[in-house]
C-alpha cells in the first residue's frame, strides 16, 4: 500500500495545495511566498558580503600548551574543544 507524502513549506507550513509553487531541496521545501520574502529581505539589505564571527585571539603560549597537552594524552582527542581551565 502506497501513501502519498503531504508536502508543506518548511518555513510557513503551508501545504502544497495552498501555494502556487513548492521548491524542494534536501529534506527541505520552500513555497513561492517565502521565497519572495527572502528575496525582498536580501534586496533590502545594503551589505551583500557575509560576515564571519571573529576568531578568538590566542597567544603563542596557549598554542604551545595545547600541543603539549595533546602529546601527553597521546593525541587521542582530534576535535577542537577548549582544555580544562582554557577559555
Amino acid at each position: 500500500m502506497w501513501f502519498k507524502r503531504k508536502l508543506a513549506c518548511s518555513f510557513c507550513r503551508r501545504s502544497e495545495r495552498q501555494v502556487e509553487k513548492l521548491v524542494a531541496g534536501p529534506n527541505v521545501y520552500i513555497c513561492d511566498r517565502c521565497a519572495a520574502e527572502v528575496t525582498r529581505i536580501i534586496n533590502e539589505s545594503g551589505d551583500t558580503t557575509p560576515t564571519s564571527a571573529p576568531r578568538p585571539q590566542r597567544t603563542w603560549g596557549a598554542i604551545v600548551k595545547r600541543v603539549q597537552a595533546g602529546w601527553r594524552r597521546g593525541m587521542r582527542r582530534t576535535t577542537w574543544r577548549p582544555l580544562a581551565g582554557e577559555r
